[in-house]
């Protein structure tokens, strides 16, 4: 049962809009003292030392007046305690309890004995407890026994004050005020007291005025928590409830108490409460706000339990107020919990009959309204019944009710509108149309000025879809807007926007001399549906008058970003748009915050706008939650959730959805990796489309899936086919079948025809429908492919992907700054060994590992990163490096990865796929990917993650390092960064085969050493293996190919034996890496310094003819390089005999051999 949102929006009960100006006035006095103790009784010591007092007192003689001296201290200091108690127990409410502690005090004989101070407190607390029990004329008695003790008496005044704001008497407050200035009370207090008697005629636009300054407190008060509260208190009874939030919090910091959480919670609630009637109209977002205000005023229970009726009555109201809207059937079984004094009050009354409408007892509700109405007849509760009725579709009773009402008394109220709508309109339904041309004549002659009525007109016309009658009423409406109020204004505009008038809802706004909340929305909404530049420029000015008062209503910043959004202002729209999310998280602002994030590329918090949306069932927010996972690369969740997107829809098709849906597959279509475009199976499995064919030739599609979180109904028609979920019995008689085996489904027998994925059976599905449905749409068109040259078409797209890869080679190789890592060259990870085979194979490409460095570590931690665990994997050595070398460790991201690209290659499938790309003279190229190749990668992938199945996992400090992060996301993977991260010990070094990622690490965690592969196997490699591998390396221009120590450690093995030089030798090989070390000038001039280094080493440890023979085949070398590379010839000669110096032969021997080559 719905009332629609016009109708409820009458229903503001006063008292849910107003604060009990008594007991605001009364509790905060009582603020004093917030170390409670709670004593039931009065100190029995206080009691004895009055009596003895008083004994003592009357027998004394002079010399026992110190001893009476030393009793009075400590009676000070107990009575003290004691009053303390007595004001606690009356802010507490325990008013009985101090009354009792009051009088006892006052009946103890010793009581006339003490201080006059002392006294005067007691009587004036006294006197407090009589105002909580409105006993005005023992109150008089009171303050006669305070004037016969002391006449000026502040106490006394105090009195006289509470007295005349619980009366709202103005001379007892002008003699109170008398009193005070009398006694030199200081202009603050003075001031204070003033506006707090202000709040108690309601005066509150004067408590303002006197208080702030353009609704900004003055500075004076900036600090003042009783004229912060004030303020607040006056705010929220003008419902200006942003403003009095503000205040109540600021006097609640300075100076917290119970009733001020009570009215902070209100001040978030009610304007929920005043808008939203019934669940129905109650979007999820305003409902999570209800629920924790509700469980905020629930903790508030012990405070007001024991207040008067009143106040205890208001609490209630405001709980079941609340409770009824988030749970009605939970609210009317609560309140059959509630005291009977609290359940008959009206108030109560009126919410229970709001819960049965919610539950749909509406004949229970009725009953209680009529009730109501008998004792208390208004307009709003007649509209109610007539709404309920209305909504019921009992046309006949609402007929009837009106007949026997005088409604006509009521043509002043605003409600009047909508009772004349449901009056119209149950005569149309009842198809008597000519009473209802009857009465439209009969009431527009009894109410020829009235408004409301027209516009009701005007709605009944519209509804009956007779545009130009309407257009007339609405014509009278305006004719006659000045003499009905604002309320009845705004609505003729929204019936204006309705109807398509937007100019004459304007021209119904304009002369608004002080916009309502309401009314101000209405304009700025219209002026923003007319898209006009004035109009828009219009908007700004009153948005920016609104934002500058202090306020931040939820709907002022949404009207606000939708501005900067129209005016294509996307980091502005941004900044409105999330604090609007900080103050109210909801799915509509999260929704429009990805879509102008995605476009700005500002992926900030994204994933918490994700989360937020995932949580919907509403298509459209899902699938704009898949676009913001796949802007920040998380397909596999994109594809998730889009596909539950279209599962919601059903068979419902919207443009724009179904496009936000293609477009995810389109973006990824130029960079496929191998697991996306396995899309056919031989075998059933979760997660694809089974096609289904009977004896007769007809077809079933049928869905298995392996996530169930989206089925609502088991066989439901979604996406082209039948969708369960994985627990489902169909499991057990579909998985695992091949294509042409049988299946017997509900007594029919089945062929497998086909298995696709369905993520692309939904895209195949989508497409279809798309195309057909919209064959005009600018998003997608279909290009026929000719017979003759089919590829044609794929032409510009093929170039533009050889471009892109040029490019980024062009980045790998680029010797300024960090450069992008070696993994940025495959589209998925799971091909990076196929990069790596790519750049050792590929002409005149080097593959940059950088520099060698010796592990010098005894008891440091050896890092194996990504790039090296493949690499070594590459070329054979992983599990060897693994067995032999002690304390090898990895990230918990890198294995993670690995372990998720293995998943991956697994789940490829076994068809064929290949590449196509342009080769150099622009000619097409088309590479088969077979299964032989397929199952070969499978296996260097498994062997990976059975050899670091036992390796260490060393921790990362992942809160390093946000910025450099940030900045580099578009090029390297999440766990490419844990390098960087690394809380690495003095011996720890890292093996990385990727030059990027280790200049990374120099600038950014220095403490962690790098070195490449070559590094750690230099350390359990024999000499002999050395060679091989480094020739092998050396060829393929891996750089760099060896350090000093590599190379010594081969000449020490070549110099063991006999020296055979010759093709096929092991000194061919060694002269053979140099030759390929030297393969350009670059190299060259990087690793001549070492070669020479080499060579002065090699002249330190030998004497015999091998090692001068070795030492000529290197100088040999070197200079056949340098005129190979048109290197200077001097100056290298030069360079190699530095070190020589002063020693003649090395100098000799290297220029003879240098000079005759």
């Amino acid at each position: 049962m719905k009332i629609i949102e016009k109708v409820k929006s009458l229903f503001k009960k006063e008292t849910t809009q107003s604060i009990d100006a008594h007991y605001i006035v009364n509790s905060e006095v009582f603020q004093a003292g917030r170390d409670v103790i709670i004593n039931e009784k009065i100190p029995a010591d206080v009691v004895v030392i009055l009596e003895k007092l008083n004994e003592h007192l009357m027998n004394q003689d002079d010399k026992e007046t110190a001893a009476t001296s030393q009793v009075c201290d400590i009676y000070a200091k107990l009575m003290e305690r004691t009053l303390q108690e007595i004001r606690n127990c009356i802010d507490r409410g325990k008013v009985h309890d101090a009354k009792e502690m009051i009088e006892q005090l006052i009946q103890t004989d010793g009581f006339n004995t003490i201080d006059t101070s002392w006294r005067i407190q007691i009587y004036y607390l006294q006197g407090i407890v009589l105002l909580e029990e409105n006993e005005f004329e023992q109150l008089e008695s009171i303050l006669e026994y305070i004037n016969e003790l002391q006449q000026d008496s502040k106490y006394r005044f105090e009195l006289i004050y509470r007295i005349a704001c619980s009366k709202n008497d103005e001379k007892m407050f002008e003699q109170a005020i008398q009193g005070f200035r009398e006694i030199n009370t200081t202009t603050e207090e003075i001031e204070n007291k003033s506006n707090r008697f202000l709040i108690i005629q309601e005066k509150y636009d004067a408590v303002i005025s006197n208080l702030t300054d353009f609704d900004e407190v003055k500075e004076v008060y900036a600090d003042n928590a009783e004229i912060l509260y004030i303020l607040g208190i006056a705010y929220f009874n003008l419902r200006k409830y942003s403003l009095s939030r503000k205040y109540l919090v600021q006097s609640n910091d300075i100076n917290s108490f119970e009733y001020k959480e009570y009215l902070l919670i209100l001040s978030e609630a009610i304007p929920i409460l005043t808008q939203k009637g019934i669940v129905a109209l109650m979007t999820p977002e305003e409902k999570t706000i209800l629920t924790k205000n509700l469980n905020d005023l629930l903790k508030l229970q012990d405070f007001f339990e024991p207040r008067d009726i009143t106040l205890k009555a208001e609490f209630w109201v405001h709980i079941f107020s609340i409770k009824t809207l988030i749970n009605p059937s939970e609210a009317i079984s609560d309140m059959e919990e509630l005291p009977e004094s609290l359940r008959q009050m009206d108030n109560m009354k009126y919410i229970l009959g709001e819960a049965y409408a919610l539950v749909g007892r509406t004949e229970l509700a009725v009953e209680i309204f009529e009730e109501i109405y008998k004792l208390l007849p208004s307009s709003e509760m007649l509209l109610k019944i007539v709404g309920i009725c209305y909504e019921e579709k009992k046309y006949s009773k609402v007929l009837e009710i009106l007949s026997d009402i005088d409604y006509k008394e009521y043509k002043d109220d605003e409600s009047i509108s909508y009772i004349l709508r449901f009056y119209f309109i149950s005569y149309y339904k009842i198809k008597d149309y000519d009473s209802v041309s009857k009465k439209l004549e009969e009431l527009e002659r009894e109410f020829p000025d009235c408004a409301p009525l027209f516009e009701s007109i005007a709605i009944y016309f519209y509804e009956s879809n007779k545009i130009d009658k309407a257009k007339e009423y609405i014509g009278k409406a305006k004719s006659c807007i000045e003499k009905t109020n604002d309320f009845t204004r705004v609505f003729l505009a929204k019936t204006c926007k309705k109807i398509g008038m937007l100019d004459d809802a304007i021209e119904v706004l304009e002369p608004f001399k002080e916009y309502t909340k309401e009314g101000l929305e209405t304009f700025i909404e219209i002026l923003l549906e007319t898209e006009t530049e004035e109009n828009l420029n219009r908007t700004e000015d009153l948005l920016n008058g609104i934002l500058e008062t202090g306020c931040r209503e939820p709907k002022i910043l949404e009207m606000k970003a939708k501005i900067a959004v129209q005016n294509a202002d996307l980091t502005e729209a941004i900044k409105w748009f999330t604090e609007l999310f900080e103050m109210v998280p909801n799915a509509g602002t999260a929704y429009n915050l990805i879509a102008t994030k995605t476009q700005s590329r500002d992926f900030t918090n994204i994933d918490e706008y994700i989360s937020c949306l995932a949580k919907t069932e509403e298509p459209s927010k899902l699938m704009m939650g898949a676009q913001g996972l796949d802007a920040i690369n998380k397909s596999e969740q994109a594809k998730n959730l889009a596909y539950k997107a279209l599962y919601l829809m059903g068979n419902e098709i919207e443009e724009f959805i179904y496009g936000q849906y293609l477009s995810l597959h389109f973006q990824k279509m130029p960079k496929k990796s191998d697991q996306q475009e396995v899309i056919e199976f031989d075998k059933i499995k979760k997660d694809v489309v089974v096609e289904l064919v009977d004896p007769e030739g007809n077809t079933r599609f049928i869905c298995m899936n392996s996530v169930n979180d989206f089925i609502k109904e088991e066989g439901h028609f979604a996406i082209g086919c039948e969708q369960y979920s994985s627990e489902t019995n169909l499991n057990n008689r579909l998985l695992n079948l091949k294509i042409g085996d049988q299946a017997e489904l509900e007594g029919i027998a089945y062929s497998v025809k086909s298995i696709v994925d369905k993520h692309t059976h939904a895209f195949r599905y989508c497409l279809h429908r798309y195309t057909t449905s919209f064959p005009n749409s600018g998003f997608v068109k279909v290009v026929p492919i000719g017979e003759e040259d089919p590829f044609r078409e794929l032409m510009p797209i093929l170039i533009q992907q050889k471009e892109r890869t040029e490019f980024l080679l062009q980045q790998y190789n680029s010797v300024e700054g960090v450069g992008i890592p070696s993994t940025m060259l495959c589209g998925d990870h799971g091909n990076y060994n196929e990069v790596i085979k790519g750049l050792l194979s590929m002409e005149n490409q080097m593959f940059y590992s950088g520099k060698v460095d010796a592990l010098a570590t005894n008891n440091g931690r050896v890092i194996l990163s990504f790039s090296s665990i493949v690499f070594l994997k590459h070329i054979g050595f992983l599990e060897r490096v693994l067995k032999e070398k002690e304390n090898i460790y990895t990230t918990e991201k890198t294995l993670n990865k690995i372990t998720e690209i293995f998943t991956g290659v697994c789940e490829l499938g076994e068809n064929t796929k290949g590449t196509m790309s342009i080769d150099a003279e622009g000619g097409l190229r088309y590479i088969a990917t077979d299964d032989e190749y397929k199952e070969k990668n499978v296996e260097f992938w498994r062997g990976i993650v059975i050899a670091l199945e036992n390796i260490g996992i060393i921790k990362t400090n992942d809160n390093q390092h946000g910025e450099i992060k940030k900045s580099l996301k578009a090029i390297m993977a999440d766990f490419e960064f844990d390098p960087i991260c690394i809380e690495a010990y003095e011996e720890d070094i890292l093996i990385c085969d990727d030059l990027s990622i280790r200049k990374l690490i120099q600038v950014t965690n220095q403490q962690l050493k790098t070195t490449n592969s070559v590094g750690v196997l230099e350390e359990i490699c024999s000499s002999e293996e050395l060679l091989d591998i480094i020739l092998d390396l050396a060829k393929q221009q891996y750089v760099y190919v060896c350090s000093k120590k590599t190379l010594l450690k081969i000449i020490d093995y070549l110099l063991r034996k006999p020296l055979i030089i010759g093709p096929g030798t092991d000194c061919d090989k060694f002269i053979g890496i140099i030759r390929n070390m030297f393969v350009n000038q670059s190299l060259f001039v990087d690793y001549l310094p070492m070669l020479r280094d080499v060579i002065y080493e090699v002249f330190q440890r030998t004497t015999g003819v091998e090692g001068y023979s070795l030492l000529e085949q290197i100088i040999k070398e070197i200079k056949l390089s340098v005129d190979r590379l048109g290197m200077p010839s001097g100056v290298t000669l030069k360079y190699l005999m530095v070190p020589a110096s002063f020693d003649v032969t090395k100098a000799q021997f290297i220029i003879n051999v240098y000079g005759n080559n």
